[in-house]
Parts: C-alpha cells; sequence; structure tokens
C-alpha cells in the first residue's frame, strides 16, 4: 500500500502507467477504487493517480476540523511529494469543489479541468440531501442508510436495468457503515457547508470540461450551467438517461469523453 505522511496525515494514493498525470478526486463515500474501472483506458498514455484525501477511503490520521480549501492543500502536499508540477484534475461530486479550489488557488499546477456532476456553492437543495444521508448513517443501519443515499444517485433506467449491482451496494454499506465510517462521513458533510467560489470561477483561465447528466437529482443541470456559464471558454457535455453516479451508469461513453479532452488540451 502505498501511503504519503502529510500534515493532514497519512493519506492513500495509487499511481498506474506513466505520461502526463491524470489526478482523480473522489466524490463523497467514494474511494480509490471507485476509478478501477478506468485504470486500462487512461494508464495508456498517461500517469493515472487517484487519491484519498482527508476521512476518505484508505486515508487516516486526522481527525479535525477542515474545509474545502483544507482538501485542496492535502491534494496539494501530495502532489509536492510525488513531483508532479502539473496535471489534469478531475473531480466529481464533492471532489468536484475540491479540484474548484485546488485550480483557484495553485492554477499553475492544473493544465486542465474536468468538472463532473458537482456545484460551485452548497446551496439548501444539496445541504438538505446530504442531511438525509447523515441522518441515515447515524443510525449505523447500512441497509437503512444505503436505500436512502441510493435512490437519489442513479436514473430510473439504471435501477431498472442493474439491480443486481444496487444489492451488491446495499452488502457493501451493511457491512462498511460503522461509528468511524459515520464520522468520517459527517465531518466530510460539514467541510463543504460554507463552500461558495461563485464569485471566484471566472479567474479560472485554463481548459475546463463540465459534465452533467440529464437525470442527476443530487446536484442538477442547473449548477453546472453555473460553471459553465462563469469559467471563461470552458466546454460542457451532457449525459442523456443518467444520473448522478455518471461515472457507473456510462462509465465507456464517460472516459471517452474525459481523454478526448485531456488529449486534445
Amino acid at each position: 500500500m502505498s501511503y504519503l505522511s502529510t500534515s493532514y496525515g497519512e493519506l492513500f494514493y495509487k499511481e498506474y502507467g506513466e505520461g502526463e498525470p491524470v489526478i482523480f478526486l473522489n466524490g463523497m463515500a467514494m474511494s480509490t477504487n471507485s476509478w478501477s474501472p478506468f485504470i486500462r483506458d487512461v494508464a495508456k498514455k498517461n500517469k493515472m493517480i487517484v487519491i484519498d484525501l482527508i476521512d476518505q477511503g484508505k486515508s487516516y490520521g486526522f481527525d479535525g476540523e477542515y474545509t474545502i480549501e483544507t482538501q485542496s492543500d492535502a491534494l496539494k502536499e501530495v502532489l509536492d511529494a510525488l513531483n508532479i508540477d502539473r496535471g489534469h484534475i478531475v473531480g466529481i461530486s464533492y471532489g468536484g469543489q475540491v479540484a474548484q479550489s485546488f485550480t483557484l488557488k495553485y492554477m499553475n499546477k492544473v493544465k486542465s479541468l474536468t468538472l463532473i456532476n458537482t456545484s460551485a456553492n452548497a446551496d439548501t437543495h444539496i445541504r438538505k440531501l446530504i442531511k438525509s444521508w447523515i441522518d441515515a448513517a447515524k443510525t449505523l443501519d447500512g441497509e437503512y442508510f444505503s436505500s436512502v443515499m441510493l435512490k437519489s444517485m442513479y436514473s430510473k433506467r439504471y435501477y431498472k436495468e442493474h439491480h443486481n449491482k444496487i444489492i451488491e451496494l446495499q452488502e457493501y454499506f451493511k457491512k462498511k457503515l460503522d461509528k468511524d465510517y459515520y464520522d468520517k462521513l459527517l465531518r466530510t458533510y460539514n467541510s463543504s457547508l460554507d463552500f461558495n467560489v461563485i464569485q471566484e470561477l471566472n479567474k479560472i483561465k485554463i481548459p475546463t470540461l463540465i459534465i452533467t447528466s440529464e437525470e442527476d437529482y443530487v446536484t442538477p443541470k442547473g449548477f453546472q450551467l453555473d460553471l459553465h456559464e462563469q469559467i471563461v471558454n470552458s466546454k460542457m457535455g451532457t449525459f442523456k438517461d443518467c444520473g448522478h453516479g455518471i461515472i457507473y451508469e456510462k462509465p465507456q461513453e464517460f472516459i471517452k469523453t474525459l481523454l478526448y479532452f485531456i488529449h486534445s488540451s
């Protein structure tokens, strides 16, 4: 296992392939393993780096209060330790917020930016939805927690056609959810409450791709339209018949779109 000792605890990461670095940032309740289906495609021409930031996946050792900006500072330490001067940053949902914060603070280290089903602020809708996840997790009942969280995660088509995968996820959370997992989820949620960079987005002057889904109930398309309008010369792509979990619902279309953008940036 690969860990880096940082000011924010022991942070876990994995590297694959060679070439220009592509750094993937997790959404809430995701980990480095979430990106495993894309290793072969990304590592053909690029160095793929996946990271568990504070309270994510296998990382541990930081119990204090933190914000999205703290996560971006932790990312900076990881990239510096790995001698990554500049790379393509890819963030989904919560990871997309970290990606925005990182780019605004360390733009010289970002060659391109990809923001997937994310927002520039945590408004009432997002707060209410994630609060429902937190309340469900507080019961420490993994089956109940997964039923609450997963019902807003995917499109109707995906639920209908991939029932077995939903069952697998429910079993995963039944085993995973304990007091430690709940505490990490709560701290992650709290870290995003004051996030708001809408007024700063026009400072981003690098190639940016914004990906949205027609059936995203977590961060509806309007959030991505705000990003597209504020980030100069950004490109935007919409996936039909797809929910918030775009990388699971349409993995091949997603990675093809991403790599085309990265290789043309």
